[in-house]
């Protein structure tokens, strides 16, 4: 599921016709299930994933505007992407997100391939994650943990937070 928020210009109410013509998509979007999950290497039990993209949208005024609340546009003018995850707790043996978290660790996430059919399929790769926040979370008795921070841009990656690739 997707969820976004939209801010736009405004410009003056006028009565059209409907639509007509319209071809519905068939396409159902792939499900998130059959995928691995890897943080730092580490193959982990993903219950959930959630990402925010954290645009800062600035309102570009102009009077000038040939709007109704003098609005010329709206400018992304600085991200600050985070994610979230909520995965089965491994021991401390196997992987140590407490660890991690303590030692500030920059964490590559990745998702393989979610989807089969061409077209219609997506990968979703951060090269550099740093968990600040772990929860503790009891999904029906299993022990979870839920890992929360932001998608840095340092050094090589200071440009690419994620890639999001179509296959």
């Amino acid at each position: 599921m997707m969820e976004y928020s939209f801010n736009g210009i405004s410009s003056a109410i006028a009565d059209v016709a409907l639509l007509s013509g319209i071809v519905y998509e068939s396409i159902k979007p792939p499900v998130f299930y059959n995928t691995g999950f890897t943080v730092d290497s580490f193959a982990a039990k993903i219950h959930q994933f959630d990402m925010d993209l954290g645009n800062v949208l600035a309102a570009r005024e102009d009077a000038g505007a040939a709007t109704l609340n003098g609005l010329l546009s709206y400018l992304v003018t600085d991200r600050n992407p985070v994610i979230s995850f909520t995965v089965e707790q491994p021991l401390v043996a196997e992987y140590d997100f407490y660890g991690k978290m303590d030692a500030e660790t920059k964490l590559a996430i990745n998702l393989p391939t979610i989807g089969t059919t061409t077209g219609n399929k997506f990968r979703f790769y951060a090269p550099e994650f740093q968990i600040t926040k772990i929860e503790n979370v009891d999904k029906d008795g299993i022990r979870c943990i839920k890992c929360s921070g932001p998608l840095t841009r340092e050094g090589l990656f200071n440009d690419t937070e994620f890639c999001l690739l179509q296959l």
